[in-house]
């Protein structure tokens, strides 16, 4: 564990291909899809006084993720304010995201609403069983979207298919695995938009920990796939540990005030021993495996949802009529969502409705 990072990332084998989607600044995208003057508008979304998120034209006025409305403001005098406190469209968009991805494969795992994993193992297999019988090999040489690390230009790499570039790397098939995984993603995030307007980023790589990762590295409306034997170098390059998906702000103190730990590469090189000291064998091991850009956890299905929720925020009620005409109100809406959600049945299936 404390050997060579590059010797590591060598001798591993590479059977899976992951993909990683993030909705771009999912909330106030939206916004805009739902009204489309706020595109050429600095404008944020805000919950109570905080600015959850912003435009990118916002951003460049130094509008920023959790500032305070009030900073906002002063930054950009002009900045639009949406309320974004009741998520009910946001969860709706997310639904229909979530229906697009599952059209491809049933192995989609949700991260809030606007991330998702997705293991297209199965899928890739099958498409490269097809496109080897039909002698059709164009989508296994050349990589849809970047490449990271990217290849430096010469000579060799002018002549040279993206595939040969995989293939230098590692000599263990998942070159094309890879590589029609970059079709794939190309596909459901054309899918997204061409439906429902909403543009997003991709990572692809032949793990969760790794496809997350390298999908940040270019933003936005971008995917990038990264090599597989460049894991450790990658995620040595983040820097901060709290960099690494896992490592939060109480691991992170702890490693550094009992451990002198503060990069990636810093743990990299501790001592598994003196890691399990003070956090214990099973989370050393973790945090190791994690510092390497090794991940085996499986894509855990969440499926379709088989339910129609409503959620909604309102001051504290104390009569009674006020509570009826609340709770009125609120299945009305539900009873609209619940028929437009029907209107396709063969998109939906259940066994009937309760209330």
């Amino acid at each position: 564990m404390d050997g060579s990072q590059e010797t590591d990332d060598e001798e591993q084998v590479h059977p899976r291909a992951i993909i990683h989607i993030d909705m771009d600044y999912y909330y106030a995208q939206v916004e805009e899809v739902l009204n489309p003057t706020l595109k050429d508008k600095p404008f944020a979304v805000k919950q109570r006084f905080c600015v959850v998120t912003s435009n990118y034209i916002a951003r460049q006025y130094g509008v920023k993720k959790l500032q305070p409305v009030k900073e906002a403001l002063a930054v950009c005098p002009g900045l639009v304010l949406i309320n974004g406190e009741d998520i009910t469209k946001y969860k709706e968009m997310s639904v229909r995201i979530n229906e697009i991805m599952h059209r491809f494969t049933p192995h989609v795992e949700k991260l809030g609403l606007d991330e998702n994993y997705l293991d297209v193992t199965e899928l890739v297999s099958e498409r490269i069983e097809q496109l080897e019988a039909s002698g059709d090999r164009t989508k296994l040489d050349q990589v849809e979207g970047l490449i990271h690390p990217a290849p430096q230009p010469n000579a060799s790499t002018e002549t040279a298919t993206d595939r040969d570039l995989f293939r230098r790397c590692c000599c263990c098939g998942c070159d094309k695995r890879l590589i029609l995984a970059t079709h794939l993603a190309k596909e459901i995030r054309d899918c997204i938009f061409s439906e429902l307007g909403l543009r997003c980023c991709a990572g692809i790589a032949h793990n969760k920990l790794l496809a997350k990762l390298v999908g940040a590295v270019n933003k936005q409306n971008k995917q990038t796939v990264l090599l597989p034997t460049y894991g450790s170098t990658f995620v040595a390059s983040l820097g901060c540990v709290k960099s690494l998906t896992g490592i939060g702000e109480k691991t992170a103190q702890t490693l550094a005030d009992c451990c002198g730990i503060s990069t990636v590469t810093d743990l990299q090189q501790v001592n598994l021993d003196k890691l399990a000291k003070h956090l214990g064998q099973e989370q050393a091991v973790r945090l190791k495996q994690l510092a390497f850009g090794r991940d085996e956890t499986p894509v855990r299905q969440t499926g379709k949802p088989k339910s129609v929720g409503l959620e909604d925020s309102c001051p504290s009620i104390s009569v009674r009529a006020d509570a009826e005409e609340k709770f009125r109100h609120l299945l009305v809406r539900l009873v609209k969502k619940y028929c437009r959600r029907w209107k396709n049945p063969g998109r939906y299936q259940g066994n009937g409705a309760q209330i």
